[in-house]
């Protein structure tokens, strides 16, 4: 029975001494060590993005196109590919496929309204305005994503 209550008692300080750091960290904390992660690859890759100034989101716009621009309620038509920021791996791709803006992730809602119909843009997407931490197959939690979106069309 004492050696039991050792054991708990054992337990019990060995995980109270864990460190800290493995907290969860909060949302503009992950934010913050994001957006960190994204400048060091576009540096390391010699890219220079634009910073959409209310959102801080990484963009560059390799083609603007001569057509109008999006808005929230509009549906866009687009071709795309998703991929990891850190290996490159891609986890989705469509062509033309039709979508409203203001259903989908933060980061197209953000990024597509500075593109012109007709256009095309890579987006480097900090978790927060990407899947966050939810459990999508190929993209793990926490994950920054880069988007290489062609704007076909805007309805």
């Amino acid at each position: 029975m004492k050696q039991a209550i050792l054991v708990v008692i054992v337990g019990l300080m060995f995980f109270s001494c864990i460190d800290d750091n493995l907290k969860e960290q909060t949302a503009e904390e992950q934010f913050e060590a994001d957006l960190v992660v994204i400048d060091n690859f576009l540096s390391q890759n010699n890219l220079t993005a634009e910073i959409e100034p209310n959102s801080q989101l990484r963009y560059i716009i390799t083609q603007q196109g001569l057509g109008i621009y999006p808005e929230d309620t509009d549906s866009v038509t687009v071709n795309y590919v998703g991929s990891l920021l850190l290996t490159g791996d891609i986890f989705d791709e469509k062509d033309t496929i039709t979508f409203k803006l203001n259903s989908l992730i933060s980061a197209w809602r953000i990024g597509l309204p500075l593109l012109k119909e007709g256009g095309s843009m890579m987006l480097y997407v900090p978790s927060l305005y990407g899947y966050v931490n939810s459990d999508i197959p190929g993209i793990p939690p926490g994950s920054n994503i880069i988007f290489d979106l062609d704007l076909i069309e805007v309805k």
